[in-house]
């Protein structure tokens, strides 16, 4: 059983997180003025946000039989809990330095990549009679 119906979607999001990662290994480190928190009107709704769809990714897991699409959506996941837990040491909650790092992040989004790539392969390649 496949995530999505339409073969077309996974090329979508195969492009997305190509797109995600190259975004990441662009961004590099910000640089944080010292003493400055961020404000709450918009981290909170990161937070929420993030939270929600690291939520939608574990329960999508059930829906498909595919080790690919499921490691894929589990990926997902830690991408975005590791984006909560990098917004905590601002508000003085002290992390292990490895879970923020931006090498974490860059690795994660580039594997995203090549495994949706070949999810992506994969589907369509297939012949329409054989799904």
């Amino acid at each position: 059983m496949r995530l999505f119906h339409d073969r077309k979607l996974y090329a979508y999001a195969f492009c997305a997180y190509v797109i995600n990662a190259l975004l990441v290994s662009y961004q590099g480190h910000k640089l944080e003025t010292v003493g400055r928190r961020p404000l709450l009107s918009i981290v909170v709704p990161q937070i929420i946000g993030m939270l929600f769809l690291a939520l939608l990714a574990s329960v999508a897991t059930r829906r498909t039989s595919s080790i690919l699409e499921k490691s894929i959506l589990i990926l997902t996941a830690m991408i975005c809990l590791l984006s909560v837990a990098s917004v905590l040491p601002k508000f003085n909650y002290d992390l292990p330095k490895f879970l923020i790092q931006h090498l974490v992040f860059v690795i994660a989004s580039y594997a995203l990549a090549m495994l949706s790539g070949w999810r992506m392969t994969q589907v369509l390649t297939r012949k329409r009679g054989s799904e």
